[in-house]
């Protein structure tokens, strides 16, 4: 997994696909995509639910997220 906020925001793919994430590891995820600059993000296969799917979504839509995928 990646090792500091500074190495997320180089990265422009982020596949973190069957991990395990649940709805509590999104709350912890989610302050990290607001700050960076992924185009692409794929989550499939994870566990979040929809309240763990809610907090990714709000922490994108308060960023200017140029997230594509």
């Amino acid at each position: 997994m990646l090792k500091s906020m500074k190495e997320l925001n180089k990265k422009k793919d982020l596949y973190i696909f069957s991990n395990r994430i649940t709805r509590d590891g999104a709350v912890y995820l989610a302050p990290m995509l607001e700050k960076c600059g992924l185009l692409r993000l794929n989550l499939a296969f994870n566990r979040l639910e929809n309240e763990g799917a809610g907090h990714l979504a709000t922490a994108l839509l308060q960023s200017n997220s140029k997230l594509r995928r």
